[in-house]
């Protein structure tokens, strides 16, 4: 119930000025109660959050002093007083959040974090180590963590750059970047693997609300530093859990880079620094070297002759090269990012010359390109038939109305060739 009632209090506080502390008791026996309507003696068992939900719209939630956290009010009805006043702080408005990577992000553009439940393994426990990264979990390999196999936590940022979310856990501010974690896109967004996923938007209190507080906020790296919040004049700004208002699509890359004293320093995975210098400090410069980072789109897998190619490219230490299996990941891929490469000079793509299982080639990839005020993107297409692909496009691209296909591809089957063109590019470089 912890990660429920982190976003139910922030909310409270950010409607009615108020910092109120609540009890989670209270919200985790409402849950038990919907979850076993006709159970006799309720059992410590856990609650579902959509529970947990339902019982804060039918009731609310008193204070944590009415109904404290001990062992004795374990499972134990609350008195009749603690709902009375719990009718106070209903939930007026909770949504169910689809899992869906534009729907999750737009939850947090709004300023709304959500709950939600995460199958976890055992490389999630490095986590808690290494600064609060979380690695995709291998499905084939791990063995589901038994301690918390599924675990509620608090989604209350993203970051496109490092294709990741920020989140709230709920096991102390020792654990990973001060009790908050940095998972994959592609992990929260697998349907196995997380679910029930619950926002709270709205609490029905309007007798309790109150003007805003004309606050500039001291932290730089906070989202609308300069917007007034509800915050109380005497809530105290060291103890005010400002990670609330992160800065949505944080530039830092959490999964490539850690920050020491101002500077970034490589992540390298197994062998991180101590903990002074894991957490980033969030300075809104963009380090140099970020700033000179090129990115590169490769549609196909990575073989091993593939593999041999991007250390050529990545050697120097400022090209990142993703690999996506498909046509149809590529373009999933390029749709995530694309407001951030529409203005960009340091993103290229390589492609095949034909996806035979989706019947793709790369006149349907300038075609998206188009579609997608990408044009000024350049594409490179290594192939093993080069004198074949250029006949077929010849045809085909009048056909679609690509006339200006040769200028905008570079197609080869060398090796050495795709890496003389992409390092020429990259050399050309102005900003990302």
């Amino acid at each position: 119930m912890n990660i429920l009632l982190g976003s139910y209090e922030f909310l409270i506080m950010k409607n009615t000025k108020k910092a109120l502390n609540i009890s989670r008791l209270f919200i985790y026996y409402n849950g038990q109660k919907i979850d076993n309507p006709n159970a006799y003696k309720l059992e410590d068992i856990g609650t579902y959050l959509s529970s947990a939900v339902i019982g804060l719209k039918r009731f609310g939630c008193c204070k944590e002093e009415m109904f404290p956290h001990t062992s004795a009010n374990l499972n134990k009805r609350p008195p009749e007083h603690c709902f009375i006043e719990a009718a106070k702080y209903k939930i007026k408005e909770a949504l169910v959040v689809a899992v869906d990577l534009n729907e999750m992000r737009g939850c947090l553009a709004e300023g709304y974090p959500f709950a939600f439940g995460l199958e976890t393994f055992q490389s999630f426990l490095r986590a808690g180590k290494n600064g609060g990264r979380v690695e995709m979990p291998n499905l084939y390999y791990e063995k589901q963590n038994q301690q918390h196999g599924w675990h509620a936590m608090l989604a209350v940022g993203y970051s496109d750059l490092s294709r990741c979310f920020i989140v709230r856990n709920s096991w102390g501010k020792s654990w990973g970047d001060n009790g908050y974690c940095y998972i994959p896109y592609e992990y929260m967004c697998n349907k196995d693997l997380c679910q029930d996923l619950h926002t709270i938007q709205l609490v029905d209190n309007d007798s309790a609300r109150r003007t805003t507080t004309d606050v500039v906020n001291p932290y730089d790296w906070n989202i609308d530093k300069n917007k007034p919040y509800y915050i109380p004049p005497n809530y105290p700004y060291q103890d005010f859990d400002f990670t609330f208002f992160w800065k949505l699509n944080d530039t830092f890359n959490y999964f490539a880079n850690l920050w020491s004293k101002g500077k970034t320093l490589p992540l390298v995975w197994g062998s991180l620094p101590t903990d002074d210098v894991i957490r980033p400090d969030r300075t809104p410069v963009l380090p140099k070297n970020e700033v000179q980072m090129s990115f590169i789109l490769w549609i196909d897998s990575k073989n091993n002759a593939n593999a041999q190619i991007e250390q050529r490219f990545t050697a120097g230490g400022d090209v990142k090269v993703d690999f996506c299996e498909t046509y149809s990941k590529g373009e999933a891929h390029i749709s995530r990012l694309r407001e951030r490469i529409r203005s960009s000079s340091t993103f290229q793509v390589i492609c095949r010359g034909y996806y035979r299982d989706e019947n793709k080639n790369p006149l349907n990839l300038l075609q998206f390109l188009n579609n997608n005020g990408l044009s000024h993107i350049p594409v490179s297409v290594f192939t093993q038939d080069k004198s074949g692909l250029m006949n077929h496009l010849q045809r085909q691209g009048p056909a679609i109305g690509i006339y200006d296909w040769q200028q905008r591809l570079f197609i080869t089957s060398s090796s050495e060739e795709l890496i003389t063109n992409i390092n020429d590019k990259n050399k050309n470089k102005r900003y990302r």
